[in-house]
């Protein structure tokens, strides 16, 4: 699995994602009945009766009026022409857990399951969507009634409408909007209305998975590295920097102090210093003022410490978390 699928997982493991993605790419009137307070993160790995073990990608929990319903969601970035048999062997390693489990037992009635394909590939999805025309139209009348049935829900990222006004504030709309923009300028609109909508404590885990993607898959298919995802996050102005850096190959525009001692230093030694004066200023923002002595340690710092010291400040609560590596300050 890529850092793509991957990172997909880390995002899609958010309720807030799973609930966007119900409410703006599943259709029917059924999805009034969902509670989404009640959705439940479900283990997504199984061992079947021959000891083999498989895996699904994300699976989740809802209450749906007064039943259960399993949603199975599964990411793909290219084709699968037998993705509805993959389909039915996750449903079935899945009821079979909760037999195992005793979440089911003799007697109950199975819960629904919908399984949903995500699909972000560049070619168009290919794919049968039902496991049922995979099988021969030859195959005898009387045996057509034992062919399994299974069908999975596909949503192709491709066919995403950019303009639906509906879909604001959605998150998943936005991460569609990211994948599918051919115009790098409008990236930094659409990363501050997906920052806007994420506003608020509770959506903090959210926020850095963004970040891990836009660090390690958006940025890294555009070939450009992305030095600290917190500067590219927190700040709009630099992120649109980033953009024109993109296309001159320039120094990020937003580390203004850099750039500036970069004319006459060299382009190295500024980028530095503009690394160090945003570090300053988020530290600043985020605790007051700086002690001298962390100022000197700022001042002295390599590359490397600035770089790490910028992914701490993600989840620092103090100053000490930042360099508590280090000694503290």
């Amino acid at each position: 699995m890529g850092d793509h699928d991957h990172a997909y997982k880390i995002l899609f493991a958010h309720k807030r994602m799973v609930r966007d993605l119900l409410e703006g790419f599943v259709n029917g009137d059924w999805l009034s009945q969902l509670d989404f307070d009640s959705l439940d993160r479900v283990n997504a790995s199984y061992v079947s009766d021959d000891l083999r073990s498989r895996a699904d990608d994300i699976v989740w929990r809802i209450r749906c009026g007064d039943l259960g319903l399993y949603l199975l969601i599964e990411f793909q970035s290219t084709n699968e022409p037998f993705m509805a048999v993959r389909v039915l062997t996750y449903e079935g390693l899945l009821f079979q857990d909760l037999i195992r489990m005793q979440i089911v037992t003799s007697g109950d009635e199975l819960p629904a399951i919908l399984p949903i394909v995500l699909y972000n590939g560049q070619r168009r999805w290919s794919a049968r969507e039902d496991l049922a025309s995979l099988f021969s139209a030859r195959v005898p009348q009387p045996l057509v009634k034992y062919i399994p049935r299974c069908r999975y829900l596909l949503i192709d990222e491709s066919h995403f409408a950019d303009a639906d006004p509906s879909l604001e504030g959605n998150a998943v709309a936005a991460l569609f909007r990211l994948e599918n923009c051919q115009q790098r300028e409008q990236i930094p609109a659409i990363v501050g209305q997906l920052m806007d909508s994420l506003g608020g404590d509770d959506q903090d885990g959210l926020r850095r998975a963004f970040r891990i993607w836009l660090s390690k898959v958006l940025f890294v298919r555009r070939e450009q590295s992305t030095g600290t995802v917190n500067d590219l996050w927190e700040d709009q102005t630099v992120l649109a920097e980033r953009v024109k850096e993109w296309e001159t190959s320039l120094l990020h525009q937003g580390r203004q102090e850099g750039r500036q001692e970069g004319r006459q230093e060299g382009l190295q030694e500024g980028q530095q210093k503009g690394e160090v004066a945003l570090l300053r200023r988020q530290l600043r923002k985020r605790f007051g003022e700086l002690p001298l002595s962390v100022s000197d340690r700022l001042d002295g710092a390599q590359p490397e410490q600035i770089e790490c010291w910028g992914e701490r400040l993600l989840d620092a609560q103090s100053l000490n978390d930042v360099f508590v590596v280090e000694g503290g300050f």
